[in-house]
Formats: C-alpha cells, structure tokens, sequence
C-alpha cells in the first residue's frame, strides 16, 4: 500500500496535560484536549478552571505541567509575533485606554504582522474595517472606548481578535455585555469563521449558546469532566450532569441551516 501523500493536518491547537498549581492547590490537573480546523469548542462548567485553562492555551500562564501545540508546533517555541498570528486572544474585563478609538482598537489587531514601528498597510486597514463592519461598529470606528457602552465595547474587542486573522480564537466569556440578538450575531461570525476552516475555543456560561457550538469541553474541579460532540446524547447527559442535574436539554427547532438545537433550562 503507497503511504498516504496527503497526511492529515495537525489539530488547530492541542493541550498536552495541562497542570497548574496555586498557593499548593492544583487548579488544572492534567487537561487534555485536540481541537482540529474547522470545529467550534465550547468550555463549561461550575467554576472549574475554565479562564485558567484558556489563559495556559494563549500561553498567557505558563503551566507547571504539560504544553499547549497550536498547528502541531509547541507555543512555547514561537516568538510574540508569530504566537499572536496563530492565536487571538479575547479576556474577560479587558484594560484597554478609553482614549483610545474603535479604529485605534481594531488596528492593534494588526500589530503583529507589522514590523518595528512600520505604517500600517493597506491590507492591515482593509482587516481593521472588514473586522469593524462585521461586529456592527463601523458606525462608531471615531469614538473613543471611553464613550461607548458595555456592549459596543465589547464588540470592539472582538473587532480588535477578528482583525488579527489568526485561525485560531480564544475568546473568554465573549457574550459579556451582549444582548441576545447580538449574541446571535457573534455566533453567527464564529460559524462563519469555522467554515473558512478556523477554529474557536470559547469559554461560556451561557448554556444556550454553548449547546449551539460543534464540541462542549465540560470541566470540574480543574478536570476534564465530558468532552465531545454536542449533538451526542452523550454530551448533553454530561453537560446536565456536570451542574448536579439542576438544568434540563431540551431540543429547538432546527436551525435555518438544518442543525439540531437545543435550550438549558433551570430546574
């Protein structure tokens, strides 16, 4: 047999028995996970370690144990530049200068793909724009962060991930601040960027919306509780589980594109 002349690509972004430990106390034991091109993972769960485990994958946290591959190379080897073009990053409570504008913000985006002190570029402006228009915050790109509200500052950071152009994003608690038709909206950008074969690495407490994503990582006490499809009863039974059994899947009615969808309920 002639061995395969197309090997398969590496996962998107992989982490290798992650372990981290605080003041004595183990915060992630031993996290492993592959997320390859084109899927979208969400990560739930009570208080287990969610943002920790996303900050060891942005390499913004250096574990104790185990390391973070984003297309089959070790992010510990790449430099700032060449890290921040595979990854982009979007934290909770972001400090970002309220002097600065929408545009100001979405240009940072583009910093890694500039050199030392270079102009930007036209293709970095197109990148701003695209990245401002698909947010809905073209209309305020001259104001400054300080002047807008929770929501549009929201959708600027995410403007500022999006102008990046990294394959990979990392997004942590990205629904902050949101309403749900723009809630929708975003989810609707993360489909779109899967499709173009990127991958999406979310953490949420919006149980709705997780259930709308490919794969739901489920962790407790900074382990991995359930992970898998979430279209696998499986996942669900887990994702009810993983809360003690105090909230209910039940199915929607199928997305306009035919996918199965379903709603968390309290009980």
């Amino acid at each position: 047999m002639n061995p395969n002349p197309h090997p398969p690509s590496p996962p998107a972004l992989q982490a290798e028995n992650i372990t981290l430990r605080r003041g004595g106390q183990s915060v992630l034991c031993g996290v492993r996970l592959s997320v390859p091109l084109g899927r979208w993972l969400a990560v739930a769960g009570p208080n287990a370690g969610k943002s920790t485990l996303l900050q060891c994958l942005a390499g913004l946290l250096l574990p104790h144990e185990g390391q973070t591959r984003v297309l089959g190379q070790p992010l510990a080897a790449l430099t700032g530049p060449q890290r921040a073009r595979r990854v982009a990053w979007l934290g909770q409570a972001e400090a970002v200068s309220g002097e600065l504008t929408a545009w100001d913000v979405a240009m940072l985006g583009r910093l890694p793909h500039q050199g030392w002190l270079a102009t930007p570029s036209a293709a970095d402006r197109e990148a701003a724009e695209s990245a401002l228009r698909d947010t809905g915050a073209w209309a305020w790109r001259g104001r400054p962060l300080g002047q807008l509200s929770g929501g549009e500052r929201q959708r600027v950071l995410l403007a500022r991930a999006l102008a990046t152009q990294a394959p990979v994003l990392l997004l942590d608690e990205p629904l902050a601040n949101l309403d749900p038709p723009h809630q929708a909206d975003w989810m609707a950008l993360m489909r779109r960027h899967v499709a173009a074969g990127g991958a999406v690495i979310s953490v949420l407490h919006e149980l709705g919306m997780a259930l709308q994503a490919d794969d739901l990582l489920l962790m407790r006490a900074g382990g991995v509780f359930h992970c898998g499809p979430v279209q696998e009863d499986a996942t669900r039974r887990a994702l009810q589980a993983v809360f003690d059994d105090r909230i209910a899947i039940h199915p929607l009615p199928p997305a306009a594109d035919g996918r199965p969808q379903w709603a968390a309920i309290a009980v």
